[in-house]
């Protein structure tokens, strides 16, 4: 049988214990957070870096000071300048590489989009006239201030994969949009990176690189007002649009 002493001896231990568990648990949320805060803020400054240069804008994500680049590119110089400018910016400590080579249609062969029609309350609205128009990915997801689809978005684009192979002889735009939050060059830079992630994704499910293009439209066809957080979320959104039959 234990002694009063032996009792409280436990119970001041397991205490102890307790008090450094918790102690380790909220130095690791506090170790995630800033690893988190660090990934967003090298992501935006590479993001930035890129638009500033005027170089083809591609897919930056961060894994703590490790950055990862990926997207379709068209000729080996660009990928050695944006590796270049990635690794310069303050706080990189290496840049992988996962960006593909490849050959880009001629511009006058893709059709270009019309102008958007706007309502006078400077409102977009999306044409929905093709069954690929009419494909929902709103559900679409991004980790948040980063242009990193979430594997709750694979399935969506699966499925958007082999509707598009119905369609094999259709050229599409997929396009990203967002609110009118912060400069109009971060808004650009983020969508384009956005509608890049998406269009690489799909090409890994054998959709051909001349079947789809990528642009970012920054804040500049929204869909509501961005004067309320329901507003400006629905204009933060991925849409597709049939360019040619």
């Amino acid at each position: 049988m234990l002694s009063n002493n032996d009792y409280e001896r436990q119970i001041y231990m397991r205490l102890s214990i307790l008090a450094l568990l918790i102690a380790l648990s909220l130095t690791g949320l506090a170790l995630l957070w800033k690893q988190a805060s660090i990934e967003n803020d090298l992501a935006q400054k590479a993001r930035t870096a890129l638009a500033e240069a005027n170089l083809p804008l591609v897919n930056v994500y961060f894994e703590g000071r490790d950055g990862n680049i990926s997207g379709i590119l068209t000729q080996e110089t660009s990928l050695e300048a944006i590796l270049t400018i990635v690794g310069g910016i303050d706080g990189v400590r290496t840049v992988n590489s996962q960006v593909t080579l490849a050959p880009a249609p001629k511009a006058s062969d893709l059709p270009q989009p019309k102008p958007p029609e706007l309502t006078q309350e400077g409102l977009y609205t999306p044409p929905k006239h093709h069954p690929l128009e009419q494909f929902d990915l709103s559900k679409l997801e991004f980790i948040p201030t980063q242009a990193v689809l979430t594997e709750q978005s694979y399935p969506i684009l699966d499925q958007l994969a082999d509707l598009l192979k119905e369609y094999p002889k259709t050229l599409v735009e997929i396009s990203a949009h967002t609110d009118n939050q912060g400069t109009a060059l971060g808004q650009t830079a983020l969508t384009q990176a956005k509608a890049e992630a998406v269009l690489q994704y799909l090409l890994t499910k054998g959709i051909d690189l001349n079947q789809i293009k990528a642009q970012g439209y920054g804040a500049t066809r929204p869909i509501a007002s961005n004067a309320d957080e329901t507003g400006r979320a629905r204009n933060r959104r991925i849409e597709l649009t049939v360019l040619k039959e």
